[in-house]
């Protein structure tokens, strides 16, 4: 599948990841440059940087969240608190911080102990739709508050 073969659903006529870049890197998980994010995620993709931060509770539970059903890739599925991709020159703390408060609405007072506990690499198709070859960072946090 090429770019040109998806339906637009961003402003101008474009999927609303080709507006945005990931950080493209080795199988060492080091960075190559940035590439346009759409392209990391259809035909064969391209390697990149991303994150998945899973949110516990005082009692050790998880707190998970599904997909928006207008995600390309994978809609509706479970998946951790938050997932990502950082931005070029963002640490990996400060891309969580970002997308665990625009997401769920979470501020860095509500949770203690962010720390990155693994890295992998994988690289899975859906459907014929895209794919995720990401390297991401695992990382964990305790919520202070957490109710539910």
């Amino acid at each position: 599948m090429s770019t040109d073969d998806i339906d637009p659903v961003g402003s101008g006529g474009e999927h609303e990841n080709a507006l945005q870049d990931v950080i493209a890197v080795d199988a060492n998980d080091d960075p190559e440059g940035t590439v346009n994010r759409l392209d990391a995620h259809t035909g064969d993709g391209i390697r990149h940087r991303a994150f998945i931060t899973l949110v516990f509770d005082g009692d050790g539970h998880v707190l998970l969240a599904q997909r928006a059903p207008d995600k390309r890739l994978w809609d509706t599925f479970w998946d951790g608190t938050v997932a990502s991709h950082p931005a070029e020159g963002q640490s990996q703390a400060e891309a969580t911080r970002q997308r665990l408060e625009e997401e769920l609405g979470v501020t860095p007072e509500q949770y203690s102990d962010l720390r990155v506990t693994d890295k992998f690499e994988y690289k899975r198709y859906y459907m014929d739709e895209g794919l995720e070859w990401e390297c991401p960072w695992f990382e964990i946090a305790m919520r202070r508050d957490f109710e539910g």
